[in-house]
């Protein structure tokens, strides 16, 4: 995510104050969600954006690799 914002994000939607992520989660408790948490809590302060997370319904999956690249919807 923070190349994204560095180079991507920044030159698409350079006035952005908001992302927004649709994640696909394994789960509450491993250590990669924790991991993740502890990381995207860092980017929101370096960043200063206001990130809102959302979450697939459980049972599926995006395995789409054009599904998985980070987008600018909020520009």
């Amino acid at each position: 995510m923070r190349r994204w914002r560095q180079g991507a994000g920044r030159t698409a939607c350079p006035t952005a104050d908001r992302l927004q992520i649709t994640a696909d989660a394994d789960g509450p408790d491993g250590y990669r969600a924790r991991t993740w948490k502890t990381g995207l809590a860092r980017f929101t302060a370096e960043t200063k954006l206001t990130i809102t997370v959302r979450h697939f319904p459980p049972g599926t999956h995006c395995r789409c690799p054009i599904a998985e690249l980070p987008r600018c919807a909020m520009c």
